[in-house]
């Protein structure tokens, strides 16, 4: 990559460009802009009451007739005369108790007993010597070092 030297003729060259494309502004444009905005900030506004207590007057009336025709055409809900109570029978929770969780529980031990099972028997097949008991090796002790 080459050095970017800010004397370099090319780096000045393409400086002096950009400067003639972007133009001074005028020194007095501040000025005026300023005096402009004061000038629209000084001006009285006119201030209406009536529009100031229309618009939430008007808004609060048409939330009111709306509501007023939305409910005029609904018919109130009546209570019939007389009701008869509803009873809900609900079973013995030890009956539950005993059909729900004693009959899977019963049927995931017999599973796992089978699974093992399996388990042991493909280990006797797999490896014939396991199922031997192999008497350990008789240690040295201190002395026989």
């Amino acid at each position: 990559m080459k050095n970017q030297n800010p004397t370099d003729p090319l780096i000045q060259q393409l400086r002096n460009e950009a400067a003639s494309f972007d133009p001074a502004l005028p020194p007095d444009l501040h000025r005026k802009i300023i005096s402009t905005l004061a000038q629209a900030d000084a001006r009285p506004r006119a201030k209406s009451r009536l529009l100031h207590w229309l618009i939430p007057a008007a808004t609060m009336t048409a939330a009111a007739i709306v509501t007023i025709l939305l409910f005029q055409n609904h018919p109130t809900p009546t209570q019939p005369s007389h009701q008869t109570p509803v009873v809900i029978k609900t079973p013995n929770p030890i009956t539950l108790t005993m059909q729900y969780v004693d009959d899977p529980l019963q049927t995931e031990v017999q599973s796992l007993v089978n699974d093992f099972t399996r388990a042991s028997t493909t280990v006797t097949h797999v490896f014939p010597g396991a199922s031997k008991r192999q008497p350990k090796p008789a240690t040295q002790g201190p002395a026989g070092v």
